[in-house]
């Protein structure tokens, strides 16, 4: 009776950790991912409006296209550097999942962060949702690294931190 007893605290402790350790991926990631989308409406706005602009004073296109070569150039720079921030994300997030992949999350996070950022913003091809889902996994996995999680729960959470970035 003694064990089962102890073996009810350890569930019962051992689940509401996983829980609380959820909630802050939960909100690491919706922090992360909410910064990422509202700074690309920011941004997204403030170049609609020069290009607006530009209809009265032609000469505003030629910043416009200067900042637009400069972008591309950052975001090659960032590529280069950091292979696993290119694409939508998701195929490295599944690989990172599989064991496959092991990026360095940090590296991942801002880089991925800075060039969806300047892509999206300036009209480039590329979707939200993918970058959102490989943010929200990075996060998790600084997060997991940082709690010394086991490679079973560091798997849980990135898998949790690509739905919160999803959602």
């Amino acid at each position: 009776m003694e064990n089962q007893r102890k073996e009810y605290h350890f569930s019962r402790n051992s689940i509401t950790a996983y829980v609380w350790r959820g909630i802050l991926v939960g909100i690491v990631a919706g922090v992360v991912v909410s910064l990422f989308r509202l700074l690309i409406e920011l941004f997204s706005e403030a170049i609609t409006y020069y290009y607006n602009l530009s209809h009265s004073n032609p000469l505003i296109l030629i910043g416009i296209a200067l900042l637009s070569l400069s972008s591309l150039l950052l975001v090659g720079l960032l590529i280069k550097s950091e292979p696993d921030i290119k694409g939508s994300g998701i195929p490295h997030v599944e690989g990172e999942l599989k064991g496959l992949l092991s990026p360095n999350w940090w590296g991942v996070l801002w880089k991925k962060f800075l060039a969806g950022l300047l892509s999206i913003s300036m009209g480039f091809l590329l979707g939200r949702e993918g970058p959102s889902i490989q943010l929200g996994a990075m996060s998790a996995k600084g997060i997991a690294k940082s709690l010394n999680s086991s490679s079973l729960e560091r798997r849980v959470l990135i898998a949790s931190g690509a739905a919160a970035g999803l959602s």
